[in-house]
């Protein structure tokens, strides 16, 4: 638990990051989302955070999120198909 809290905060931190030289806000956009997997006990907390970061629509967010399950997602990361986890403890 201590470690996905510690994920979230680093998370919440990177989002509110700013280019220091323009005061420009770092944003990411539905087209520029990285790629989510993890477990299927992380959905809601990726589809939470990709609504409150990138503005989308909850219910068409949980029709279009999916997570191929702890084991799954590190071969997809290791095969270059997501760019992120949401995993607990392998």
């Amino acid at each position: 638990m201590k470690k996905l809290f510690l994920a979230l905060i680093f998370t919440l931190m990177l989002i509110s990051c700013k280019n220091q030289a323009n005061q420009i806000p770092l944003s990411l956009t539905p087209e520029n989302y990285p790629r989510v997997d993890g477990s299927t006990a992380t959905l809601p907390l990726a589809i939470s955070l990709r609504s409150k970061i990138t503005g989308e629509n909850i219910k068409s967010l949980k029709l279009s999120t999916s997570h191929t399950k702890t084991n799954d997602s590190f071969y997809e990361l290791i095969n270059d198909n997501t760019d992120l986890l949401l995993v607990y403890t392998p």
